[in-house]
């Protein structure tokens, strides 16, 4: 298997640079770059709270084919669920980004996000688990995926 080389360096979030372009992603990279992160954190703020992200998911999620996935008791656990998530501000303001310029890409958020936290509620017995990973970021890999491509 190749091993991935970065062609852009990668900051933080207050601009510091953690890797170089060029730098190889091997296992011990990695491990470098995880124990140098630990102990970090950030300002956290509530995900539902930002702007209108609450009302916009509510809108989304009573039209079809959503009102028939989201029925009064899987809208409740989805909305339960997404009142404990919290952000760093960097991806609240990139959502916010895409409501005002990529309003499709904005809406498909929400939507992928409702979606991921009901099956999360299916699959893990402990939805505790699913939020941690969503705090960890990884519904921002789509935003960054998208960030990426729109590039090219």
């Amino acid at each position: 298997m190749e091993i991935p080389q970065l062609d852009y360096p990668v900051y933080t979030l207050d601009n510091r640079l953690l890797l170089p372009a060029g730098k190889r992603l091997t296992p011990e990279t990695l491990d470098a770059l995880i124990a140098t992160s630990k102990g970090t954190s950030y300002q956290v703020l509530p995900f539902l709270e930002d702007g209108t992200v609450y009302q916009d998911i509510l809108g989304l999620l009573q039209k079809p084919p959503y009102h028939v996935i989201f029925n009064d008791p899987e809208k409740a656990t989805a909305l339960s669920l997404m009142e404990k998530i919290h952000f760093i501000p960097p991806i609240l303001e990139s959502l916010d980004y895409f409501k005002e310029y990529e309003s499709y890409t904005y809406r498909h958020i929400l939507i992928v996000f409702a979606l991921s936290t009901i099956i999360a509620g299916d699959l893990l017995e402990n939805s505790e688990d699913w939020i941690r990973e969503a705090m960890a970021g990884k519904p921002y890999t789509i935003l960054a995926r998208y960030a990426f491509l729109s590039r090219y």
